[in-house]
């Protein structure tokens, strides 16, 4: 029997082709002769108690410049579907939240990539805290009194808006601190959120590390460089791909925290490094296969779903 494989994403028609990793794991699961899916957050509800979606069909056409169709619109029970891929970007806010609740209903029954209940309990910048020992040194507060306490040992820190991605809001502030005020007042304003203040690791002129992870399996790494004089690397914020190696420390790192993580039904998932320190956990919808790929000579979706099949079987 043909599985069926749904994409939960922010719509297809918004997403950039040549850049995005959902549009890769669409493609792989093309090739791979499975029926595919398609339905924004939107088309998920509940009725009775059952979780129901209205999901379309979806063909991809890799060569053509109108690249996808969407067809035959329908109303389904979430049960009917053997895999689901949570894949719409942040902000992680209520709206965000509230699809995890629904479909955390009918998990027992779906694979999902990743568990919802997990996804909800692992807002990327906190679950990095969680293995302090691994990162610079961080503060998660809202309260200025105690990011200017905490910043007097550093030079520079750099401030982050919680949930947000992609480098939005991303700030670099400096000794003697004279703009902090200003620039926690206007994260507050715009995201509405406690703010994540690290330690400013100069590591990061050479670039921001990539690290994908499938079912705990190291996959593949890339470095994203930031543009001169910007502190956020990521490829949403101008970053600039380049090929790495995993240093003997980000290696171990990776391993670790990839058997935590997959015991946790985080399947996949994206870890940042600057230098030998970790400073984000993605799971979400962590990006960077296309970049991957772009200094190999296969494509790592292959071996990326490959992880997932054996993970479903194991399941089942």
């Amino acid at each position: 029997m043909t599985k069926k494989i749904a994409f939960q994403m922010d719509h297809i028609s918004t997403i950039n082709k040549k850049a995005d990793s959902t549009y890769m794991l669409i493609c792989e699961a093309q090739r791979r002769g499975f029926e595919i899916y398609h339905y924004t957050p939107k088309d998920l509800f509940l009725e009775n108690g059952e979780v129901k979606v209205r999901i379309e069909t979806l063909e991809i056409f890799p060569e053509e410049v109108e690249f996808f169709t969407l067809t035959g619109q329908k109303i389904i029970n979430m049960t009917e579907l053997d895999m689901v891929f949570i894949r719409q970007d942040p902000p992680f806010d209520m709206h965000y939240i509230t699809t995890t609740y629904l479909l955390e209903k009918v998990k027992d029954k779906v694979c999902f990539i990743n568990d919802p209940t997990q996804v909800r309990n692992a807002p990327e910048k906190l679950l990095a805290c969680d293995f302090s020992d691994y990162m610079p040194k961080t503060l998660v507060s809202e309260d200025q009194v105690i990011i200017e306490n905490f910043i007097q040992q550093f030079e520079s820190v750099i401030l982050k808006p919680l949930y947000a991605c992609g480098g939005a809001g991303i700030v670099k502030s400096e000794a003697p601190f004279n703009d902090l005020a200003a620039q926690i007042k206007s994260l507050r304003e715009e995201f509405k959120t406690q703010i994540m203040i690290q330690e400013y690791r100069h590591e990061i002129k050479q670039g921001d590390l990539r690290v994908i992870l499938a079912c705990g399996k190291i996959i593949g790494q890339v470095l994203r460089v930031p543009d001169e004089g910007k502190v956020a690397a990521n490829f949403h914020a101008g970053g600039t791909a380049k090929d790495a190696e995993l240093t003997p420390r980000q290696r171990e790192i990776s391993e670790s925290l990839g058997k935590f993580l997959n015991n946790r039904g985080l399947y996949f998932v994206g870890l940042d490094f600057i230098g030998d320190y970790l400073t984000e956990i993605n799971v979400t919808s962590p990006t960077g296969i296309q970049e991957i790929n772009s200094f190999k000579d296969k494509d790592i979706t292959k071996d990326i779903w490959d992880q997932f099949i054996l993970m479903a079987f194991k399941r089942h």
